[in-house]
């Protein structure tokens, strides 16, 4: 039997816990109308997010405040951060941007890696879920059909995110996830064969060369304290600044 990644059960989490929670802060941990074991699936999806720290409200959720936990760049770093959670990593590295699945075919993948069926029977409804938010409705995520209240088929779709912020905070993430790896080219960022910790933008958008070429000139000609992109004669390099982090880039926002 493989190791779960069945993380948020059957209580993935809705918009107005998240806009409750953005609203009231700390006081919402603690007095709200979730269930205990909603309460603790909330709390594990908030950890995960990097919304909270230490059961409270975190210093990257309190730079999200003034952008908007809901706006476009807010759901992105929000998306970055939640892509290294073990049930949306598997959602975003096994589900390819717009292929339709069939319940069945998601399932037999899911039991492919030792899932068990009282999991999967969480973890497919849980897709849905996340694509209810924000992250979906915004963001374009992902989406599900059903018939009747059975999920038939799902599918992620390409980002429609387009602040460049936010993918150089999400190569911060794999640069750091990856042990320093803070020099790079853009084919190992589309060659998601690569096992590795990190997680590739271009993985977690949906985004293809054309789109990482256009975001990684126009950060290198605003931002080239924190990178820089070149695409000529054949060279394709990504330096990031070794003394630069994730939270610096939240700086910028």
């Amino acid at each position: 039997m493989g190791k779960t990644i069945n993380c948020y059960s059957n209580h993935a989490p809705k918009t107005e816990w998240l806009a409750g929670f953005f609203e009231r802060r700390d006081d919402y941990l603690l007095n709200n109308k979730l269930g205990p074991v909603q309460k603790t699936k909330f709390k594990r999806f908030l950890k995960d997010a990097g919304l909270v720290e230490q059961s409270r409200f975190s210093d990257f959720a309190d730079r999200l405040s003034p952008i908007g936990w809901d706006s476009e760049a807010g759901l992105g770093l929000i998306l970055v951060n939640l892509a290294y959670n073990p049930q949306v990593e598997w959602y975003i590295k096994n589900l390819a941007i717009n292929r339709v699945y069939s319940r069945s075919t998601v399932e037999d993948m899911l039991m492919e890696i030792g899932q068990s069926k009282d999991n999967i029977g969480s973890i497919i409804p849980s897709f849905k879920r996340l694509c209810e938010l924000p992250l979906g409705t915004k963001l374009n995520l992902g989406a599900v059909t059903e018939k009747g209240k059975q999920i038939e088929t799902l599918v992620r779709r390409k980002s429609t995110l387009t602040d460049n912020r936010v993918v150089l905070y999400s190569l911060y993430k794999f640069a750091e996830a990856c042990d320093g790896y803070y020099q790079f080219t853009l084919s190992r960022l589309l060659n998601h064969a690569v096992e590795s910790a990190g997680i590739s933008p271009t993985q977690i958008f949906g985004f293809d060369r054309d789109d990482m070429e256009r975001f990684l000139n126009g950060l290198t000609v605003k931002y080239p304290e924190f990178i820089n992109a070149s695409f000529t004669h054949d060279l394709d390099k990504i330096s990031l600044r070794e003394d630069k982090t994730s939270a610096d880039v939240l700086a910028l926002f």
